[in-house]
């Protein structure tokens, strides 16, 4: 099954509810796989938690933005 369809039909993604839900884990893997078809992504997170730079590696208090690339795209 190809996501293109989904990704050609939505420009922004919000992924709320509480916590321990997989908002961090689900907004991370459709980042990748939006990246991954070559689209343009942005992913932010207002997490006080920070759990989002620990899926990237980075420490979200220093890094404010970072780039990771992919095969075929970058987030």
């Amino acid at each position: 099954m190809s996501l293109n369809p989904f990704f050609n039909k939505y420009k922004i993604l919000v992924f709320a509810g509480n916590g321990g839900t997989g908002k961090t884990t689900m907004s991370s893997t459709v980042a990748e796989l939006a990246a991954s078809s070559g689209k343009k992504v942005a992913l932010l997170t207002i997490d006080p938690s920070r759990r989002l730079g620990t899926v990237y590696n980075m420490d979200l208090a220093k890094d404010s933005f970072k780039t990771k690339k992919l095969d075929q795209g970058q987030i």
